[in-house]
């Protein structure tokens, strides 16, 4: 994943919710971002956001 991008989260409808979360980030950004992207999960599961 480029180093730009945090965290990307998609949704289809047959398969459901899936987040990536940038590997090559600290821990605590990598954390951070995985929290992000479940606020984003519980606000608008059905939207795709790339950060």
């Amino acid at each position: 994943m480029p180093s730009n991008i945090n965290q990307m989260y998609i949704y289809e409808k047959n398969l459901g919710s899936c987040m990536a979360v940038n590997a090559n980030h600290p821990e605590e950004k990598r954390r951070w971002s995985m929290a992000s992207g479940y606020l984003h999960f519980i606000r608008v599961p059905r939207q795709a956001a790339i950060n």
